[in-house]
């Protein structure tokens, strides 16, 4: 039995005539994911140009054949157009997506680290790009030429090797950087990260001008203790998270930490002693350090009797304090004075809004539901590009509460948010704190993120080939040149963005070839990782010479490292192939990364959408009507340049973009580019953030939820499954359930279902759900006997049970470890029915049309281009006709 749409906010109904259409019967957004997962199941994904590459969404493996792999960079269409004529005619937006640091399959190979500390890694004399498998080799192997600008670099007499008849290095699968397209370089002190720029107006004492040794990395945790962080429990919970994860195994080796307290007044903790004294600085216009000795202490070493007696008395310190002021302003900026001389991470747990000394901020409350959430005051903007400067990220866990404290339920991530934004931190949001619900879910996230892959004082750069040029950068990063981003931070779960721009002409009987080059300091020693030694090289003969042992690195020193990422694309001549090879996803990011960067509008990221004027780019109807425009102006170029034939009255869909008009339209249903949203502000902006800094993944899970029927599961779904012959004890295959579309249309009035948007997870039972199927699931037999209160699913001895139990463990693995809220909503009884209800993006909700009304729009735009010859970019920055 079909149900109705379930509660919603007002959705905006298409207003011209249309046929009546099914929306069973418009194309799929989830079939290619299915196929596609399908395909790759128990298939590696072999790297080489022209084959064919899996999806973001699938989980695949890569056998590195000198091409990275497409985690680390994925492009809009795997066949480049040739030409700028083909690119403008193709109408398709180019982009390629970079995520260095991705974390690896199982089954795939680690990424080869290679020892140049002595004489650092060859490269070009012209452009500086790194050697790679796709450097070719001349004057009988004295010189290789860079397949980025094509000039011949002399070798290095150590490095020499002779060629064989292919015109190939002897030594070529002896040495990874000429065999593998992503390779880590272990890099000398000609690599180490300079000293920040010296101020005018310095915030603190400048540092002095040596370069910096390679350290693991510091923490410094910044407590806020006022009023609102007390009452609302979030003070007791960050202190027994960080207890957790610090001595539960998750802190990293050799690292020290330095922790700050404040409200009005910033208090500093000397844990050399205990019990630790405090300190306390009241001026907070005017920020210093009253000691250094002593702030930086080993948790693993003499003061863990020390922090641990501190955090367990923290909360009873500050239990009947009555102070609602909050000054985060003074206290990341004394944060940035403890790391200044050598980079690090801040993290901050703020409850309320920052009201006092540095930065301070007053409570707007909501803001017009149109405009951006720009800062309010430049001391944010400014604090957060020094802090890029000197190497230092900025991460915020921000639990604003409805009462107490200055800013009630508001924070102005806005404003504050500009710090993880250009330091490449991250934001952990959770409104309305609840510590019985939402202290679990802090400690994973704070356990992910002290346990990923993470490097410090980064510098990024892109090089391209002839005839291709990167533009608009898009992420969490601090660019200070037009081809360096710094970044504080940067971590195995955030990736940016670049637009791609075809120049001149591209020789299609070569490919064209895009280099990432990382440059950072690991935030970890680890002296067991095996380092390739140049001496491990064959010598000019082919033979293997002697090899010499080279000490490792000492527990106290990390690594300054360069990672290089090498892609090689083909480049086509015809516009069928350019569509042919299209990658939907990766169109999808590009487009939500671009509208979040013009949306937040800092002064230190602050980019434009490709189709926008500056004009334009503030508002966010301008922004709506740039993605529909683009997605729009790729169907033209398909529907003009493959399928002129057909009638003016057809709609016509590139098979590999059959899903990008449901994830645009779920792209303008996300909290950060919906009209008038019913939260405050700030979910804007942290939405807007999420979106910068997501994976290819990520962005697109955003933009269109995961919904999945768990009453409708098979038997054998979801659990170990035996294969025929296989032995008792052996590994088993898992096979995963399939999903369903994000519409109501789909769902029965009987049934179970899970929706999944990265952000929140809700279980909508339906009213006439079977008495068993609650039996199963939630050990009752009526609705109304649900526990609603909570978090996590009973654990029940039913198939039904373990199913469940383990599709929620999976994707929590997925994420690192990170849990989302599980809310409950039962059919026409909850309030979370709407939060369900928001991720069925193809209904009509949110604010924007449905699925099938959103097709009907973007036909209209197109039939128009063709019959009356006028392109919509033309009337820019006029109202929208459509």
């Amino acid at each position: 039995m079909a149900i109705p749409q379930p509660p919603h906010s007002a959705g905006q109904a298409y207003a011209g005539f249309r046929q009546r259409i099914d929306g069973r019967q418009i194309p799929s957004p989830i079939e290619s994911q299915e196929i596609d997962g399908q395909a790759w199941a128990d298939k590696a994904h072999l790297t080489l140009p022209g084959n064919r590459v899996p999806l973001a969404t699938t989980d695949a493996f890569s056998i590195d054949q000198g091409n990275c792999a497409p985690k680390y960079i994925r492009v809009s269409t795997w066949n480049l157009p040739h030409s700028s004529r083909l690119a403008s005619d193709c109408r398709l937006p180019l982009f390629a997506h970079f995520q260095p640091f991705a974390e690896q399959d199982p089954r795939e190979e680690p990424v080869p680290l290679l020892d140049f500390v002595a004489t650092g890694p060859p490269r070009c004399a012209r452009c500086r790009a790194y050697i790679n498998p796709w450097c070719p080799w001349t004057d009988g192997g004295n010189k290789w030429r860079c397949n980025l600008c094509k000039h011949e670099t002399q070798v290095t007499p150590d490095y020499f090797s002779n060629l064989d008849a292919n015109l190939m290095r002897l030594d070529h699968h002896d040495r990874p950087e000429l065999s593998h397209g992503t390779v880590d370089f272990l890099v000398g002190e000609d690599y180490w990260a300079p000293q920040p720029p010296p101020h005018i107006d310095p915030l603190y004492d400048p540092p002095p001008s040596t370069p910096r040794t390679p350290q693991p990395i510091n923490y410094v945790f910044l407590l806020d203790v006022s009023l609102a962080a007390v009452q609302s429990g979030f003070l007791h919970a960050s202190c027994d998270a960080l207890r957790h994860i610090i001595y539960g195994g998750a802190w990293p080796p050799a690292s020290h930490l330095a922790l700050l307290t404040y409200d009005r007044t910033l208090h500093f903790h000397d844990l050399r002693s205990d019990p630790a004294p405090m300190l306390v600085l009241p001026d907070v216009d005017d920020v210093f350090l009253p000691f250094r000795d002593g702030l930086f202490v080993d948790p693993m070493g003499q003061s863990r009797p020390a922090l641990t007696a501190l955090l367990a008395a923290l909360p009873a310190r500050f239990a009947d304090t009555r102070i609602a002021d909050s000054a985060l302003g003074a206290a990341v900026t004394a944060g940035l004075a403890a790391l200044s001389t050598r980079g690090g991470h801040i993290l901050a747990f703020q409850a309320a809004l920052p009201s006092v000394g540095l930065g301070a901020l007053k409570n707007s409350g909501a803001v017009d539901g149109d405009s951006p959430p720009t800062p309010h005051s430049p001391f944010w903007p400014l604090l957060a590009e020094r802090c890029a400067e000197a190497g230092v990220g900025v991460s915020l866990v921000l639990a604003p509460s409805s009462g107490g404290g200055a800013g009630g339920g508001y924070v102005d991530i806005g404003s504050i948010g500009t710090l993880p934004t250009t330091t490449g931190g991250e934001i952990f949001y959770h409104p309305r704190f609840d510590p019985t619900r939402d202290g679990p879910i802090l400690t994973t996230q704070l356990r992910r993120l002290l346990t990923r892959f993470t490097g410090y004082n980064c510098m990024a750069r892109v090089r391209c080939s002839n005839g291709l040029h990167p533009t608009t950068p898009t992420g969490t990063f601090f660019q200070r040149s037009p081809t360096e981003l710094e970044f504080g931070v940067l971590d195995a779960d955030q990736a940016w963005g670049v637009g791609v721009e075809v120049g001149r002409g591209v020789d299609t009987r070569e490919f064209a070839h895009i280099q990432l080059a990382v440059l950072y300091t690991t935030s970890f020693a680890d002296p067991g990782q095996p380092i390739a030694t140049t001496s491990d090289a064959t010598t000019n003969d082919g033979s293997t010479p002697p090899t010499t042992n080279r000490a490792q690195p000492p527990l106290y020193r990390a690594q300054r490292r360069v990672r290089v990422c090498n892609l090689a694309i083909q480049t086509v001549e015809l516009a069928g192939n350019v569509f042919h090879a299209a990658d939907m996803e990766a169109v999808v990011a590009g487009l939500g990364r671009g509208a979040a960067s013009a949306l937040l509008l800092s002064s230190s990221t602050s980019t434009k959408l490709p189709t926008l004027s500056s004009s334009s780019s503030t508002k966010l109807p301008a922004l709506r009507d740039g993605l529909t425009e683009q997605t729009a102006m790729a169907h033209l170029g398909y529907r003009e340049r493959c399928a002129q034939a057909s009638g003016p009255g057809q709609l016509i869909i590139p098979e590999a973009l059959k899903g990008l008009l449901a994830h645009t339209l779920g792209l303008l249903k996300t909290k950060a580019l919906k009209p008038h949203p019913g939260s405050a502000s700030d979910a804007r902006a942290y939405a807007a953030h999420k979106l910068l800094r997501s994976s290819v993944r990520g962005i697109v899970r955003r933009a269109y939820p995961r919904v999945m029927a768990l009453h409708d599961l098979d038997e054998g779904a979801a659990v170990p499954v035996k294969e025929n012959g296989q032995e008792a004890g052996k590994t088993t295959k898992i096979i995963w359930p399939s999903l369903m579309r994000a519409s109501h249309l789909f769902m029965e009035a009987h049934g179970v279902y899970l929706a999944d948007n990265e952000e929140l997870q809700v279980l909508w039972i339906g009213s006439a759900v079977a008495p068993q199927l609650l039996l199963d699931l939630f050990g009752v037999d009526d609705v109304f006997g649900i526990d609603m209160g909570m978090s996590t699913l009973p654990v029940l001895p039913t198939l039904l049970s373990t199913q469940v139990r383990n599709i929620l463990a999976r994707r929590c693995e997925e994420r690192g470890g990170r849990t989302l809220p599980l809310l409950l909503a039962r059919q026409n009884l909850d309030a979370a029915e709407i939060e369900f209800a928001d991720m069925l993006v193809e209904d009509q909700n949110n604010g924007a049309m449905s699925y099938v009304d959103y097709m009907t729009l973007v036909h209209k735009k197109i039939t128009h281009i063709l019959t009356e010859g006028q392109d919509p970019i033309s009337l820019r920055g006029h109202s929208s006709i459509w």
